[in-house]
């Protein structure tokens, strides 16, 4: 029951829901951060009677943001294993055919790319790298960044974590 009913979310309900208060969905800041927090607990409980495969099937049938929600925790479950950074870029792009005017995938995009260069600097200065193959690698991956967190405020220019983290980039 739960299940089917937040599969046939859209963006009117989503946007009545979070501006109702509805149990807690209003404490997220922006309207799709509120609805992950709902696949995010819907997961939680689904994971004591499903199999991963199960969830996945069944999320898979939803409405496009359900799904996108669905997909953008896999991503952010994955993005937490440095080895699996493509398969969670993977799955945003997922997200971003499913909902083209989401800005959350691409200023996600943006900050975890943003983190793994820092975590790659990191381990090119421990490995001894040479500099030349680390300024390398840092440029394409920072126009990638500046690109993603350019399109989240290009979709919702007053959400000012991407437009902050954008002018601190192009300020360096």
């Amino acid at each position: 029951m739960v299940a089917r009913d937040l599969g046939e979310l859209n963006e009117t309900d989503l946007g009545r829901a979070w501006a109702e208060g509805l149990e807690g969905i209003s404490l997220a800041p922006r309207k799709f951060e509120a609805l992950v927090q709902v696949v995010e607990y819907a997961r939680a409980v689904l994971g004591f009677g499903m199999s991963s495969d199960e969830m996945e099937a069944l999320f898979r049938k939803t409405k496009n943001h359900t799904r996108a929600a669905f997909l953008f925790c896999l991503a952010s479950d994955l993005r937490q294993i440095p080895s699996s950074l493509h398969a969670a870029l993977d799955h945003l792009e997922d997200c971003m055919n499913l909902l083209p005017s989401e800005a959350s995938f691409h200023f996600f995009k943006g900050r975890w790319l943003d983190l793994w260069l820092d975590q790659g600097i990191l381990l090119a200065r421990a490995l001894n790298l040479p500099v030349a193959e680390e300024l390398a690698a840092t440029d394409s991956v920072k126009a990638w960044v500046i690109e993603s967190y350019e399109r989240a405020v290009e979709l919702e220019p007053d959400w000012d974590e991407p437009r902050e983290k954008l002018r601190s980039l192009q300020s360096e």
